[in-house]
């Protein structure tokens, strides 16, 4: 082998080694997506539940299932902040105890 192919061979190598991560975590995010899309989608037992909640404020199915996904996101954002103002609390109270 001489020496300039065996370097386009390690750069082939070296560009297969540093793709690998990012084709498996696309794989891997597809395969998730896959999953909550067949759980929560539309069709689905909860989104079905999710686009009657929607489905008061629009006259739309679809719209309802977004509007319903909205209020389900924003209440877990919601819910995030309050336990984040809650942990902040309790590592400051820690912190300046132990100083």
């Amino acid at each position: 082998m001489s020496p300039g192919s065996s370097k386009l061979v390690r750069l082939f190598l070296t560009g297969l080694l540093a793709a690998f991560p990012l084709i498996t975590t696309a794989l891997l995010i597809a395969f998730v997506v896959g999953i909550v899309i067949r759980w929560l989608g539309p069709s689905s037992a909860v989104g079905s539940v999710m686009a009657k909640m929607g489905l008061n404020i629009a006259g739309l199915e679809w719209v309802g299932y977004v509007v319903g996904l909205a209020i389900v996101i924003l209440s877990l954002l919601f819910l995030g902040l309050l336990v984040e103002k809650g942990l902040q609390k309790g590592f400051s109270a820690i912190s300046s105890a132990s100083c």
